[in-house]
């Protein structure tokens, strides 16, 4: 039997004229026995998820801290809390790219 795992991956924007919440539901059909095998509740399993998708894109540069951040359902401060758990640099520096503006600097 497969279990099925939902995970909101919101897409929040606010200016002043109004907020939109716009969110996309992804399904995963997974096997039953991952669930007991990882000792976690699908929600758990989703929460981590989603977590574990948004550090891994953050980390290879391919999000912002705040678009990750929402990815993985929390707010800024909570993810750079997650960042330091799994030891993962709070701050993701393309040396190309810094090596140019100090450039340009001078």
């Amino acid at each position: 039997m497969v279990g099925h795992l939902l995970a909101d991956i919101g897409d929040h924007r606010a200016d002043s004229a109004s907020i939109e919440n716009a969110v996309t539901t992804v399904t995963l059909e997974l096997p039953e026995d991952v669930f007991s095998a990882l000792r976690r509740s699908p929600d758990e399993f989703g929460r981590e998820m989603r977590l574990a998708a948004a550090i891994h894109w953050y980390e290879h540069g391919d999000l912002s801290q705040e678009k990750a951040a929402r990815i993985a359902g929390l707010d800024r401060i909570d993810f750079l809390a997650a960042l330091a758990r799994e030891k993962v640099d709070a701050f993701q520096v393309d040396f190309a790219s810094l090596k140019g503006e100090l450039d340009r600097a001078r």
